[in-house]
């Protein structure tokens, strides 16, 4: 997934390319970048304009996504408490 929902082509090293980021409709992209990344590859006309090279970024925050999943799971499960128990005395 990438921040803006858009899939990127990225050229992390010479000669190394790579297209990311379907946001789960890969089976259709998939397909069209495949077809960008072989007119890259072999120095055809790509459409640049359309699917431009950008840099690797990481996603920001994304280190704080297993404690703030986990805060949140304890957080539900004690409100899932709270609401059975108010269930169970009225």
């Amino acid at each position: 997934m990438t921040a803006d929902h858009l899939p990127h082509i990225h050229n992390p090293a010479p000669g190394l390319w790579t297209a990311l980021g379907y946001q789960g409709r890969g089976v259709a992209l998939a397909t069209i970048m495949g077809r960008e990344l072989s007119l890259r590859i072999r120095g055809g006309e790509a459409a640049r304009d359309a699917w431009p090279v950008t840099d690797l970024r990481p996603l920001p925050f994304h280190g704080l996504r297993r404690p703030v999943l986990a805060a949140m799971r304890a957080a539900w499960r004690t409100r899932d408490g709270l609401d059975a128990r108010s269930a169970r005395a009225a």
